[in-house]
């Protein structure tokens, strides 16, 4: 809803009543969901009509893609000279224990397949892990990406990574405990090439 002579304007969306019994204000832009990097980042076009900022918005984006243009051609001279590295994004999942609520859930471990990932290791000239063949006889889960029960599993994926990105939820998070939610003891650091690059 939207008075035109309103400078602050409302955005009302409707999402499923089961989910939110309650109106919840939204405004949606497709750019945020397919397209490129710099796709993503010109959701600002569309927001600036509503607040009468159009010709800062376009101001904004031009410099934006300026810039990503201008790194994108330093990655692509940088890398001429290596191979590729292998980037991974991976988690612990922790799990669930709600007393046998539909929530409840095994902890697991995660890694990524999401193609925004995918988009950001490409453009900085690396490539991602779950594309190359040490995931040739693994199956995906939908939008969840790959868990894995067992450490074991999870961990030989790992040494095959130059670059590990993590993204488990640990407050105050260390390279320590990341490798401690990994199950990757000390002993073991060396088998890791993204451990000995860091």
């Amino acid at each position: 809803q939207n008075d035109v002579n309103q400078t602050n304007p409302t955005f009302v969306g409707y999402l499923s009543q089961a989910a939110f019994p309650t109106t919840i204000q939204a405004a949606v832009s497709a750019e945020q969901i397919n397209g490129s990097m710099l796709a993503t980042a010109e959701w600002i076009k569309f927001f600036a009509p509503f607040f009468g900022r159009e010709c800062e918005a376009v101001e904004l984006f031009d410099e934006m893609s300026k810039r990503y243009d201008c790194h994108e051609t330093k990655v692509k001279q940088f890398s001429e000279g290596f191979d590729p590295l292998k980037v991974v994004v991976a988690y612990k999942n922790f799990g669930y224990d709600c007393g046998g609520c539909e929530w409840e859930m095994d902890p697991y471990f995660g890694i990524s397949d999401a193609g925004y990932w995918k988009d950001y290791i490409k453009a900085a000239s690396a490539t991602p892990l779950v594309e190359t063949s040490v995931f040739d006889n693994l199956a995906a889960e939908g939008s969840s990406g790959y868990k894995f029960t067992n450490a074991t599993e999870f961990q030989n994926l790992l040494k095959s990574a130059d670059i590990v990105i993590d993204s488990t939820y640990l407050p105050n998070a260390t390279a320590e405990s990341i490798l401690d939610a990994y199950n990757i003891t000390k002993e073991d650091e060396p088998m890791y090439k993204f451990i000995e690059n860091r």
